[in-house]
């Protein structure tokens, strides 16, 4: 303050100060601006640190308003106060990454929630920016209500942690815009985002309405262009005892949401209670993660009617929680694997319109609860084991 005003005394000597100008400086010190902040660049406010003055510099540059632009200009040129130094003590910190450590916690603990050798896929994912991964990664450094500092502060606050990193991956993997995102890497709660169900809000059914025309299955005798054919035995979870059951998410339904791209790795396993997924009607390709596989609460897993490739792997007996398990319409190939026969819950199970060959195995004797089987539209041959 006194460089300033020894600086404007300078120049008022040197070059003359008018007695305007000097009625200038006294309205603004009666005011309350002080003589070296005449626009008051200096003035704070413990609700909003800095005010829009941030925002007023990316538009133009300068701070503040004025009534006449030529006496500002004047009034700077007359004080020579320097605007530009107080702006870092106003604008707000960077909220990209909220500590040094925070991203070297987050990295550490996200890997930690996966088995060794994908942790370590993982930690490598997480570096690479071309990844939905990264992309996760920093959703997860922007969101405010989380303690990355220690993600372990609480179970909750771990929960949220793992489980908006594997949405947040899901999203970035989609090259393209989904039909309907509106709540997706909002600030809602997760488990308000369109598609999303958590705990006791979770209904094991879903609308068994036909679909629109272009999901509409090819004409089988017997038909199966009614998909209410996807009637399920419905009920609502109740909620158990343990407090986090509320906030855990059971159910992603994006059935026809026009995504596309493939389901990345490293991302599902972060979902441990999912018990529905529904990815039916979009554009998704590639294989199936190999991690799906370790989702042994997994009771409806749809993904027909997509152009997913590969083989189905022999983890499939892992799910043997399954009831439906929909891939039809899609490009797998190979046999249909014997390990299909330890999912003895299944009641539907659609393979048809696949490259899939062999012979149905003869473990499908085991399933004694199949009530509907497609196999249509492949190149499997033989006849029906006696076990069935």
């Amino acid at each position: 303050c006194l460089a300033a005003v020894a600086l404007a005394l300078g120049l008022g000597l040197g070059f003359g100060l008018d007695r305007s100008a000097s009625q200038d400086l006294r309205t603004a010190g009666d005011e309350g601006n002080d003589v070296s902040d005449p626009l008051g660049t200096l003035s704070t406010s413990t609700d909003n640190p800095g005010g829009d003055r941030v925002g007023n510099l990316g538009s133009g540059g300068s701070f503040g308003s004025s009534s006449d632009p030529q006496e500002e200009q004047e009034y700077e040129e007359e004080a020579s106060v320097p605007t530009t130094s107080p702006v870092a003590t106003t604008q707000k910190a960077p909220t990209a990454a909220p500590s040094v450590l925070a991203p070297t916690i987050l990295t550490d603990t996200l890997a930690s929630l996966l088995p060794e050798g994908q942790s370590e896929q993982l930690q490598q994912l997480l570096s690479d920016p071309n990844s939905p991964h990264y992309a996760a990664l920093q959703e997860l450094l922007n969101d405010e209500s989380l303690d990355l500092n220690d993600p372990s502060s609480s179970p909750l606050n771990l929960l949220r942690i793992q489980q908006k990193f594997a949405l947040a991956a899901l999203w970035h993997s989609s090259p393209n815009y989904w039909a309907d995102n509106d709540d997706w890497m909002s600030d809602k709660d997760l488990c308000e985002w369109n598609g999303i169900a958590c705990g006791a809000s979770f209904a094991s059914s879903i609308d068994s309405t036909p679909p629109p025309d272009d999901l509409a299955l090819p004409e089988v005798d017997p038909p199966v262009t009614q998909q209410g054919v996807r009637r399920r035995r419905t009920r609502t979870l109740v909620a158990e005892d343990d407090p986090l059951y509320p906030h855990t998410i059971l159910q992603i339904d994006l059935h026809g949401m026009a995504m596309s791209g493939a389901l990345p790795e490293q991302v599902l396993p972060m979902l441990p209670a999912l018990q529905s997924l529904v990815l039916y009607g979009n554009a998704l390709e590639g294989p199936l993660p190999s991690d799906l596989y370790t989702l042994v609460k997994l009771k409806h897993l749809e993904l027909d009617n997509n152009m997913f490739t590969g083989v189905i792997s022999e983890d499939i007996q892992n799910l043997v929680n399954l009831e439906s398990f929909y891939i039809s319409e899609n490009n797998f190939s190979g046999e249909i694997p014997s390990e299909m026969g330890a999912c003895t819950k299944l009641t539907n199970l659609w393979l048809h319109d696949n490259s899939f060959q062999g012979t149905v195995p003869s473990t499908f004797g085991k399933l004694v609860n199949l009530e509907k089987l497609y196999l249509n539209g492949n190149d499997v041959t033989g006849s029906l084991p006696k076990e069935m």
